[in-house]
């Protein structure tokens, strides 16, 4: 028809569409006229249960929506496609690495420590016992020394392993990637007085949700290194 912006064109004839006219679908019937003397042919779009009258010299013009078709626009609003890719997947990192040469002594930070299947971490004075690797993540870290109101160094865990991120109790009873090992999770490393002498009340701020870390043995050993990962 053209530009619907525009008249379509000048009617001749008068031409009515009964408010009874047979629908063919319950949202939109179309009906057609002739205007003969324009010779022009015109489609026009009647809504459920309207009517159209035109005169001659009239001009046929774009009208307003009907009611019925913005309740419809309503109803089934654009919905884009669904996003398909993939969630993100962050994995812990290793931070930080250390041994305890001696029960109860200081401990050395470590470049690396070599893990030992069914031994443990070499150098570390729990070598060949039950524990075979200790771990704390830094957001339970944290959680902790926000409880005392004061900044820890994380070496005061006495762990081996520092690791990026939070959530240490959802490890309990897996077994999970620590760089090229794989350990079982056992339980948690139950914090002692000995937490105390790094910062008093530090072993109660760590007993809540696991934030003192987890113990596990190893069953697949290996070098691990700052920057290696950690996750199942």
């Amino acid at each position: 028809v053209g530009d619907v912006t525009r008249p379509v064109v000048a009617v001749a004839e008068v031409v009515t569409v009964p408010m009874d006219v047979p629908l063919r679908n319950a949202e939109r019937a179309f009906t057609t006229f002739m205007a003969s003397l324009a010779g022009v042919f015109v489609v026009v779009s009647v809504g459920m249960g309207a009517s159209v009258t035109a005169g001659p010299g009239d001009t046929l013009r774009p009208g307003p929506a009907s009611e019925g078709a913005a309740c419809a626009r309503e109803a089934a609003p654009h919905r884009p496609p669904p996003d398909h890719r993939p969630m993100p997947h962050t994995e812990h990192v290793v931070l930080r690495l250390w041994t305890r040469p001696e029960s109860g002594g200081p401990v050395a930070p470590r470049e690396s420590l070599e893990l030992v299947a069914g031994q443990g971490v070499r150098g570390d004075h729990g070598f060949g016992g039950k524990r075979h690797v200790t771990v704390i993540f830094e957001d339970d870290w944290r959680a902790a020394t926000d409880a005392l109101g004061r900044e820890v160094d994380p070496a005061g865990r006495r762990a081996n392993v520092l690791l990026s991120g939070g959530g240490g109790a959802a490890w309990l009873g897996k077994t999970v990637r620590l760089g090229p090992a794989t350990l079982q999770v056992h339980a948690e490393t139950r914090p002692c007085e000995i937490m105390d002498q790094a910062a008093p009340g530090l072993m109660d701020a760590l007993k809540p949700d696991v934030r003192a870390g987890f113990w596990a043995t190893i069953t697949t050993g290996g070098t691990l290194r700052p920057g290696d990962t950690f996750g199942a």
